[in-house]
């Protein structure tokens, strides 16, 4: 077949679409030849693929299709993974927080035991030092000193409920 640029100036007639669809290197200037060109019909029936072409191109987007559901597979996969990465360092930093956060609860907790601790020393310590008083007192009681230890009792008493006074709002200040 012959694919000259030009059969259809030969007859007269203007070149049409069909006649100039070829590239200039097909050119009769280029080829040096004056043989006419066969109607594009013929032409594109000469390149018109085989059924074996088409259906191994037909395999080959189905394939590619297939690659191309995959990689989207994969991609949400790695969306949700990374999502789930996320609210994992989320959980991990809130309890990292509470862990913090009990551990200063439990340091506040163990300085009031020991505060209680010293408080109840103190109260032991001052009981003791009351009952040296009283029984101090008793050695050497007379017959007019009765009355001045029941006063010295009541002080002492007064004093007391005074400093039991105190520590309970010591306590509740503590706990509130």
């Amino acid at each position: 077949m012959d694919f000259s640029p030009h059969r259809g100036m030969h007859e007269g007639r203007s070149p049409s679409l069909q006649d100039t669809t070829m590239s200039s290197s097909h050119t009769q200037k280029n080829r040096g030849d004056s043989t006419p060109l066969p109607p594009i019909n013929e032409r594109l029936a000469f390149l018109r693929p085989s059924r074996e072409l088409l259906e191994y191109y037909r395999k080959k987007i189905a394939e590619f299709d297939e690659e191309h559901e995959d990689l989207v597979k994969q991609l949400e996969q790695y969306k949700a993974t990374f999502e789930e990465q996320e609210r994992s360092d989320k959980v991990a930093k809130r309890l990292q927080l509470m862990a913090q956060r009990y551990e200063a609860l439990e340091k506040r907790r163990n300085m009031e035991v020991e505060g209680y601790k010293t408080d109840i020393k103190l109260l032991r310590q001052r009981l003791k030092d009351v009952e040296k008083q009283l029984f101090k007192v008793t050695l050497n009681i007379g017959p007019d000193q009765d009355l001045a230890i029941l006063d010295a009792v009541r002080q002492g008493n007064k004093k007391t409920q005074k400093f039991q006074g105190e520590l309970s709002l010591e306590n509740e200040l503590r706990i509130g």
